[in-house]
């Protein structure tokens, strides 16, 4: 793939620097920090053009649902991702990385715009697995810095790893700042947190989808400030369908240890 001079000069136009290392290989895995922010895919398509990498994504699936839309996007990189049934997802992409050529695949490991609890770590265990090289990548909307600070090579101590991810992209400010979710790996009670709600409470109904922050709103009062704006406005209008949806169940819920799902408290 060619460099884009006009993607380069759009950049530099917005006031971006644009970090310009070469790939270490061809085939790896990139790490954008932090998401928050719709902008971010744009910023971020512009510096894969100014650079002239060939690069997919992982995209979520409800943005493929349109046929232009979704057509321009695969076009682009993208590979759809059921985010509520990841769990071929790693195999999948292994395979595909195995069988080609070259397979660099960019990820946002925070997995939603909003205020999240750390990290999906999909990301980590196809590194793992295929033994590539990492690279750590910046959206930082402070100094206006876009792209990879290094390359790292996998230890397989994941707490050792994140560490040393940290120490790259941990001083990065997003567009929203305040909806960085932390530099860790996601809880793994979180992942059954958003979409068990519902089960706990009328089994014969169909799962609401709630989004991270309405799991935490509807924990309890403690739990309900995220500071993220754009999040409690999702939150509220998840809370209003559960509220629907329940008719006269517990308002307030709490998380079974045990079980992973919410419970009346």
């Amino acid at each position: 793939m060619r460099r884009s001079r006009l993607a380069g000069w759009l950049l530099r136009r917005m006031g971006w620097t644009l970090l310009q290392p070469d790939l270490p290989g061809p085939k790896g895995i990139i790490v954008a920090y932090p998401h928050t922010s719709a902008m971010d895919f744009f910023v971020g398509i512009l510096g894969k053009w100014a650079l002239g990498w060939s690069v997919r994504f992982w995209a979520k699936q409800s943005l493929f649902y349109w046929p232009l839309v979704g057509g321009w996007l695969r076009y682009l990189g993208g590979v759809p991702v059921r985010r509520q049934k990841a769990h071929g997802l790693v195999a999948q992409t292994l395979v595909a990385m195995q069988n080609a050529d070259w397979f660099w695949l960019a990820v946002t490991p925070e997995g939603t715009r909003a205020a999240g609890l750390g990290w999906r770590t999909g990301f980590y265990h196809v590194w793992q697995q295929a033994n590539v090289p990492l690279g750590v990548a910046v959206l930082d909307y402070r100094s206006r810095v876009l792209g990879v600070r290094d390359f790292l090579t996998c230890s397989g101590d994941m707490t050792q790893d994140f560490a040393r991810i940290a120490e790259l992209v941990a001083d990065a400010q997003g567009y929203r700042a305040h909806c960085a979710a932390p530099i860790q790996p996601l809880p793994s009670s979180h992942h059954t947190q958003a979409y068990a709600m519902n089960a706990a409470i009328h089994p014969t109904r169909a799962p609401i989808r709630l989004t991270p922050t309405s799991a935490r709103l509807l924990a309890g009062p403690a739990a309900a400030h995220h500071g993220c704006g754009a999040g409690l406005g999702r939150c509220k209008g998840d809370a209003r369908r559960l509220a629907q949806a329940t008719r006269g169940a517990p308002a307030r819920l709490g998380l079974h240890a045990d079980t992973g799902r919410w419970r009346g408290v």
